[in-house]
Parts: C-alpha cells; sequence; structure tokens
C-alpha cells in the first residue's frame, strides 16, 4: 500500500513538472486601438493548449469572439485569454475617428546579415495617419536572429530565420540569413561621361550588394594620353578623344567600364561640368550605395543682367562638379526692393535700382553672384532679347516618340527669335529647329543657344522604353536634410529604361516631412520614412529621412554690460568685470550645441569655459580670464578732496560769521557807553 501510494505522489509531482513547465500564454498585441463596428484579430503564443477560453471586462464597449474583437462603444476594456493555466490581457481603447490599417510593408523581403550585427527594420505603414503605429514583431529562430520590440534585429549565430512584423491583421515576413560574409554579386560604374580638356570627374562605383563585405576596386585606363584616372576613381580629361576606364572588384572579379570623351576645350574660363550619365546598375532589388560627392564650386549661367520694372526672369547655377549630390541652394537678394528672388532662383523686377542675387551651395556654402540692375520701362530697348530658357528643364520620352521643345523668350516680343540648336549625343536624341526624336535608350542634353547675345540654356532628355517596371529602389538607405529645406529623392528603376508613371508618394509621418512628386519638405525635426510606389502598389520602395536642425556657421558670443569683442579665431580673453557673481552670455547657437561652465560664484582669477559644437567644424572651447576690478586710488584722493574742501569752506565762512558777529556786539557796547 505504502508503494502504491508514494507512486501515486511521484505521478503527482510529474503532473505538476509538465504544467509548471509550459510557458505564460502571451497575447499579440498586448494595446490596441478600435474603431465602433471596427474588427481586429488578435493572436497567441506560448501555449500548447487547445483549451483557450476569452472574455472582455466590458461588452458594452468590446466584444471578443475566439480572439476576434469587436467595437461597440467609445471607451476602455480588457480582454482576457486563458490557457487554464495562465492568463494574458490586451488592453483595447474604442476611439473615435479611428483609421483603419490597410498595409503594412517592408523595402525588402529580406537580406543577409553577418554575424552580430544590427538592423532595424522600417516597416511603411498605410495609411500614414492610421490610429494604430506600432507594429509586433516576432523572431521565429531567436537564436540565430533576435529582434526587440523597436524592431532592432540581431544576427547572433550562422543560419536563417523569420522575421514577421504584423499591425491589426496585416502581417509581413523579412528573411534573414546570418552569414561571415556577404559576397559581391556585381558593380557598376557611369556608363559615359563626357569632359572638357583639364577637367575631372570623380566616378562611383555602385556595388551589389550594398553591404557586401569587401568593396575593393582597381581602376585602370585604356589610353592615359586622352584620360587617367587615379586609385580612388579621380578622371582627369588629357587630350581630345576616347579612352575607356575599367573598374575591377577583388571580390568575384566582376567588371564595369565607363566610356570617357574628352573634347576640346573652346572657351578656357568656363567652369569644366560633365556630361550628364547614365548609370548601368544590376537587375538587383538592393539599394546601391552611391559615395556622396561634394561640391567644388558653383557658378551663375550669367553674372550681369538688366530688367524692365515687372520683368522677370529665371537664374539657373552650373555646379562643378556636375554630378555632385547636394545640389541645394539658398537663394538672396541684396535689396529685395529693387528686385525679389524665388526658391527656384526666379527674378522678379520691382523697381528702379541695382542689387545683387546671389544663389549660396547648402554642400560648402559656395557663392556665386549675378548683379541685376533694374531700369524704367523707356530706358532700354524693350525688344532687345535679354534671356532664353527652355519650359521645362527634364523631361522623359518614349523611344521613336517626338516633341517640341517650348523656349520662353525675354521679353516676349524679342525682335530677333533666331536660335541654334545642339544634342549632346545624337544617337538618343536628335533636335531639328526644337524638335526633338527619341530614337535610342539612353539619355542627351538639349542646347540652344541665341543668335542675339549669346544666351544659353539646356534640357535633359531621357529616352524610355515600353518595359515595365519591375523593382524600384534607392541610393541610400536614409538622407539626411536640414529643417526648412527641402530633398529631392530620384528612384533607380529596374530595368532602367522603364518609366514609373503616375508614382505614389507617402510620408509616414507629415509632420516630420511632406512629399510630392519626390520632393521631400522639412518641417520638424525628426524621422519620417519616405516610400514610393508604382499605381498598383504592388511595386514599391523606401528610405528613411531625418531631419535635423542646421546650426550656425559662426559663433557669436556676448556679455551683457561688457564689451567682450569675440572672434571665434581667438580662443582666450581677459574680461574686467564689477561686483556680479554671474554674468548674462549669450550665443547664436542652440542650447544642444553649447554648453557654459564656471559662470557662477565669479571672483578675481575665476575662469569661463564656453565649448561651442559649430557646423561640420567639431568642438571648440573659449575661455573668459575674470578680472574684478579693484578701489581706484584717484576716485579715493579725488572724494578726499572734496571732503577736506567742503569742510574748509564751512570752516571759513563759520569764522566769517563769527567775527562779523563779535564785531557787531563791540560796537553795541561803545554806544552804551
Amino acid at each position: 500500500m505504502k508503494k502504491i501510494k508514494k507512486l501515486i505522489f511521484i505521478i503527482f509531482l510529474m503532473c505538476i513538472n509538465i504544467k509548471t513547465s509550459y510557458a505564460a500564454i502571451k497575447v499579440i498585441p498586448g494595446e490596441t486601438f478600435l474603431g465602433i463596428d471596427y474588427s481586429q484579430h488578435l493572436r497567441i503564443a506560448n501555449t500548447g493548449s487547445n483549451d483557450i477560453s476569452w472574455s472582455s471586462s466590458n461588452i458594452n464597449v468590446v466584444l471578443v469572439d475566439n480572439g476576434k474583437i469587436i467595437g461597440v462603444n467609445k471607451g476602455e476594456a480588457y480582454v482576457k485569454v486563458s490557457d487554464g493555466d495562465t492568463v494574458a490581457v490586451c488592453k483595447v481603447k474604442v476611439i473615435d475617428n479611428y483609421v483603419p490599417v490597410q498595409s503594412v510593408r517592408l523595402s525588402k523581403t529580406g537580406e543577409s546579415l553577418l554575424l552580430n550585427s544590427v538592423i532595424k527594420l522600417e516597416p511603411i505603414i498605410y495609411p500614414a495617419n492610421a490610429s494604430n503605429k506600432k507594429p509586433i514583431y516576432i523572431s521565429s529562430n531567436s537564436q540565430v536572429a533576435s529582434v526587440d520590440e523597436n524592431g532592432y534585429v540581431t544576427a547572433k549565430k550562422l543560419g536563417t530565420a523569420n522575421i514577421s512584423v504584423s499591425l491589426e491583421d496585416n502581417v509581413v515576413v523579412y528573411k534573414i540569413n546570418v552569414v561571415d560574409k556577404i559576397s559581391l554579386q556585381g558593380i557598376s560604374v557611369q556608363s559615359s561621361v563626357q569632359l572638357k580638356t583639364n577637367g575631372t570627374v570623380q566616378l562611383n562605383v555602385s556595388y551589389n550588394p550594398s553591404d557586401a563585405t569587401d568593396k575593393d576596386v582597381t581602376f585602370s585606363t585604356s589610353n592615359a594620353n586622352i584620360a587617367t584616372v587615379s586609385n580612388t576613381g579621380l578622371v582627369r580629361a588629357k587630350n581630345p578623344g576616347t579612352a575607356t576606364i575599367t573598374v575591377t572588384s577583388k571580390d568575384g572579379g566582376h567588371i564595369a567600364t565607363s566610356k570617357i570623351t574628352v573634347i576640346a576645350n573652346s572657351t578656357p574660363n568656363n567652369p569644366v561640368t560633365t556630361k550628364p550619365v547614365t548609370t548601368t546598375s544590376p537587375q538587383t532589388t538592393q539599394s546601391s550605395n552611391v559615395s556622396n560627392i561634394r561640391l567644388k564650386s558653383i557658378y551663375l549661367n550669367t553674372t550681369t543682367l538688366a530688367l524692365n520694372v515687372n520683368e522677370e526672369e529665371v537664374l539657373s547655377v552650373i555646379y562643378n562638379p556636375n554630378n555632385a549630390t547636394d545640389k541645394s541652394v539658398v537663394w538672396k537678394s541684396s535689396d529685395p526692393n529693387v528686385a525679389t528672388v524665388s526658391d527656384n532662383g526666379r527674378l522678379k523686377a520691382v523697381s528702379v535700382g541695382t542689387t545683387v542675387i546671389s544663389a549660396i551651395s547648402n554642400d560648402g556654402h559656395y557663392e556665386a553672384k549675378c548683379t541685376l540692375t533694374v531700369n524704367e520701362n523707356n530706358t532700354v530697348d524693350d525688344r532687345k532679347l535679354k534671356n532664353i530658357r527652355f519650359s521645362e528643364d527634364k523631361i522623359n520620352l518614349k523611344k521613336g516618340n517626338e516633341k517640341t521643345l517650348e523656349v520662353i523668350y525675354t521679353p516676349s516680343n524679342a525682335i530677333n527669335k533666331e536660335l541654334t540648336w545642339t544634342s549632346s549625343d545624337e544617337s538618343v536624341v536628335t533636335v531639328t529647329n526644337g524638335k526633338i526624336k527619341a530614337l535610342s535608350i539612353g539619355t542627351a542634353r538639349i542646347t540652344v543657344i541665341s543668335n542675339d547675345g549669346g544666351y544659353e540654356d539646356k534640357c535633359h532628355v531621357r529616352v524610355y522604353s515600353d518595359a515595365p517596371v519591375e523593382a524600384i529602389n534607392f541610393n541610400n538607405e536614409r538622407e539626411t536634410v536640414y529643417l526648412g529645406y527641402s530633398l529631392t529623392l530620384e528612384p533607380i528603376l529596374t530595368p532602367e529604361d522603364s518609366l514609373l508613371e503616375n508614382a505614389i508618394w507617402i510620408s509616414s509621418d507629415e509632420s516630420v516631412a511632406t512629399v510630392e512628386n519626390g520632393v521631400v519638405n522639412a518641417l520638424k525635426v525628426g524621422t519620417t520614412t519616405i516610400s514610393v510606389s508604382d499605381e498598383s502598389n504592388k511595386i514599391f520602395a523606401s528610405i528613411i529621412v531625418m531631419v535635423i536642425k542646421k546650426p550656425p556657421e559662426k559663433l557669436e558670443v556676448t556679455v551683457e554690460g561688457y564689451d567682450l569683442n569675440f572672434d571665434p579665431k581667438v580662443k582666450d580673453y581677459t574680461l574686467a568685470i564689477g561686483g556680479e557673481s554671474s554674468l548674462i552670455i549669450k550665443t547664436n547657437y542652440d542650447e544642444e550645441n553649447i554648453v557654459i561652465n564656471g559662470n557662477r560664484d565669479l571672483k578675481n582669477g575665476s575662469i569661463i569655459t564656453i565649448t561651442a559644437k559649430g557646423y561640420n567644424t567639431g568642438k571648440s572651447t573659449y575661455v573668459i580670464n575674470i578680472k574684478k576690478k579693484g578701489f581706484n586710488i584717484i576716485y579715493f584722493i579725488a572724494i578726499v578732496s572734496i571732503i577736506l574742501i567742503v569742510n574748509l569752506i564751512r570752516i571759513i565762512i563759520t569764522n566769517a560769521r563769527n567775527k562779523s558777529k563779535n564785531m557787531s556786539l563791540g560796537g553795541n557796547k561803545r554806544r552804551k557807553r
């Protein structure tokens, strides 16, 4: 009997152990928004039981049926799920103006990660104003790749894992392959470049995939007499002719070539510009990793200009190099009362006078100027040609189609409207009296020059085919733009000769930045995901855009009540102050970019330090040595002298009065006798 009891007790303990070996049940999500008459499906995890029960804490707010929740009335309720041993709870808030999630997408279906590397998944939620915005992330194999609640994926062990990203009833899976090396599959470079003699251009290599482990490449030229190339890809034009630059990867021996055409320098003083290029990228859905090409200088298409009152004109910027990454500029007029200038360089003559129109690049802060003279309408020949420009500076044209380019004349009733037309590549596009014809896939630059005055403008033409878009990508995974500025995003299409018509652009947070036709306008400091898709919303790509404050370029420091004569080049100052224990120090930097220490309990010999983080200059520290003003001996002598003089005068007056009084008394005594 004892043995039977012992056996029953052991079986009982085994049952307890089996029960307690179950992990606690989990409900996904743990919190959600819902609308009246809307429904969602909750999911459960960590249970092996089939005995699942659901309940709502308030059926007047939320109903639940086998994991499906339905909003009844505005309010809050808790939906509980139990497997008989453990309980999990989801907080449901039923709200007015609820916006359901229609889709959740990722820019790629998966990728290979290097062991121990970390990436952040950035799902695109549509619509952007959906009520629920926090996805749930789950890894199918946390030992290979784990994911936290914010979407950060960590590659832990060689192998594969699927990361599911869910929001409401939408689920998307991201496949992770953890490897110890990411092999290079291919490279690409500008297919053709046109240079003037002594001109230079930086070749930019694109890698497939963009995060390949080994990106070492070598450059070589087929003819060093025509064009040379450095080991970093800088091409220098030597003599007229053509040469081929070959790029070879160390990993896999992949090859890409660029045809360099060198033409004679007809006008040596003109800035060197490069011909627009067509980049041939490998067929891939990976984003290309293109280097940041810095500006070296900018020029305006004219340095002097004359307009009549109320006339308008558009200035254009010439960039060196022409393929610089950041071509954004800020326009300003030295006298807006004479003429104004818009963000795109459009001038409007307001009143008679002279003003200087400036364009300042955001990259490098290079400045180009044009002196504008505004005359009365009757002081200039109103019909003499002053400028020409295309109505469009960039167009897409289908192979085989024709189009007539429109030229705008200033003034519109100019007498001489004769023009000379040229195409930079007649095998791609021909032009006859402004009528262009697309012959083959590629790009070409149409140039028009006026016979009167030699005014010039250019229009870039891209010829595309009937091929449907198979994939959309961006050059980089993220971009940065300053608050209040704009950024133009240009998606890369596969195949290259396709055209993305009626593209749909979406910003995940329009309070941070809006997007229209690829132009991003930065509204608030923060991060947003910009996505673009075709009309069907089946092919898409996304890029993270960070909006940051642009710190001032030159630090200014003032001390209230004192003349510091601050100069950013001078690091050490001495300031004589009175009896203050602290000073009011003002700068033009934001608080996050400035740190002031030592500005309290000031004594003779105290030191105040100002550490500033400037624009592209790193940190700089400035020292103010405090000297307390001592009591001036001259002032002391002056004050004592004044006191002595006053007392001396008082004594003299008193003595004089006493003497006069005594004399008066003596006279009275004599009269009495």
